[in-house]
């Protein structure tokens, strides 16, 4: 063997000794064969390639910190009104209407012969009233309409005040009348007693001419209610009222009803079938009745309708008493007989 083989094979000895100890695998060498004659190598390749290094990441990468909210929102405060809002003032009902007195004591004596008192309504509120005095003898109304009046005493007796609201009775007051004018009071008389220097009789004698007294148009009404007509009506006059003061009033408002409560005349409307009464009075007294009878509906060809001019024909005849009383008298007749 030469030198020259000798250094080749120590050369490459430690070649392999050193690429042994930097993959860390010794054993490499032994699959060479080594001669006399030379170096020789097997028929595997001298190393396995494999790389130089694993590379693995140099830090595995994480997010630096879990992003959370620094805070959760929550409102600084609650808002709430500052103050409850409520109506400045709670509506309060209305009043009932009341009468101001339920009875009155009203004495005569020789200083007061005309002792007189005030009744009123206290809350009337929009309704109408009226007054009535069952004895205008003892005791007689300074007004029959409105929501106050001025009863006066007559004469020694006892009477009742009726009062109503929108046409229908309200209440009533006890009216007391008691008279002293002699015994104890002082009679107040003149000093001298005057006398007229002469007589005076008129020149001819006067006679009044006799009015006639006040009535009723009708004692009676019937209303049959029908198809065509539904509402039927029918107007009440005053014949002669003179300068007297009328108010009427309706036992059953559901029956029938009026158009106007004071007055010389007023009109009676049919709502549903059934009877009632219409109570009519002459300076708050009593005056006379009317009977109204509503009938049912009435089918057929021969249902009967109120006559929409006939309370103008009446008016139109004015102040002609007699003649409006003829023809009223005559249309009455000819409609409750069922021919218009």
């Amino acid at each position: 063997m030469s030198k020259e083989s000798i250094i080749k094979i120590f050369i490459l000895c430690m070649l392999l000794i050193m690429l042994s100890f930097m993959d860390g695998n010794v054993g490499i060498i032994s699959g060479m064969k080594v001669s006399a004659a030379g170096v020789t190598t097997s028929s595997t390749p001298t190393k396995k390639p494999t790389p130089t290094k694993k590379v693995t990441p140099t830090k595995k990468v994480t997010p630096t910190k879990k992003v959370t909210p620094t805070k959760k929102v929550t409102p600084t405060k609650k808002v709430t009104p500052t103050k409850k809002v409520t109506p400045t003032k709670k509506p309060t009902p209305t009043k009932a209407p009341t009468l101001s007195k339920k009875s009155v004591s009203l004495k005569i004596t020789n200083s007061n012969k005309s002792p007189s008192t005030t009744i009123s309504v206290s809350n009337p509120g929009q309704n109408s009233f009226s007054w009535s005095c069952s004895n205008t003898s003892v005791a007689t109304l300074s007004s029959y309409n409105g929501t106050s009046t001025k009863v006066t005493g007559k004469k020694a007796g006892s009477a009742t005040i009726n009062v109503y609201i929108n046409g229908n009775i309200f209440g009533s007051v006890s009216v007391n009348v008691t008279s002293s004018t002699s015994g104890s009071g002082t009679v107040v008389t003149p000093t001298n007693k005057v006398t007229p220097t002469k007589k005076v009789t008129p020149t001819k004698k006067v006679t009044p001419t006799p009015t006639k007294a006040p009535s009723l148009s009708t004692k009676s009404v019937s209303l049959p209610i029908s198809n065509n007509d539904p509402e039927p009506y029918f107007p009440i006059y005053i014949f002669d009222p003179g300068t007297n003061s009328f108010h009427w009033e309706i036992s059953n408002s559901d029956i029938a009803s009026l158009s106007t409560y004071n007055g010389t005349k007023t009109r009676v409307t049919a709502k549903k079938a059934g009877n009632t009464t219409i109570t009519v009075y002459i300076n708050g007294s009593i005056f006379g009745t009317v009977k109204v009878e509503v009938t049912g509906v009435v089918s057929g060809s021969g249902a009967k309708r109120h006559i929409h001019s006939f309370e103008t024909i009446i008016d139109h005849l004015g102040n002609c008493a007699v003649n409006a009383y003829k023809v009223y008298k005559c249309f009455c007749r000819i409609y409750q007989n069922g021919y218009l």
